[in-house]
């Protein structure tokens, strides 16, 4: 695979709007316990975020960083979907 096929897909969504869908190299999340590292080719993953900054990684582009508040997070396949009950890009 190229370098283009080997990215994650992330998803931030709200209960009111789909905030961010769009490739990247990696995000990091407010885990409940900590911040979380996501990669590519990550192991399956369900975890309860906390609040705190969500930063997407982007190949060759600069990061997206958002404010969020409480949610869940699902690594699967490459695919992340983050669930909050709010996000602000800052």
């Amino acid at each position: 695979m190229d370098d283009q096929e080997r990215q994650l897909h992330v998803s931030l969504v709200t209960p009111d709007n789909h905030v961010y869908n769009d490739a990247a190299e990696g995000v990091v999340l407010p885990g409940a316990e900590g911040q979380l590292a996501i990669l590519i080719d990550h192991t399956p993953l369900l975890t309860a975020l906390g609040a705190g900054d969500l930063v997407v990684k982007r190949k060759g582009l600069a990061d997206k960083r958002f404010v969020t508040r409480g949610g869940f997070a699902e690594v699967s396949d490459n695919e992340v979907t983050i669930l909050v009950d709010a996000a602000r890009e800052v």
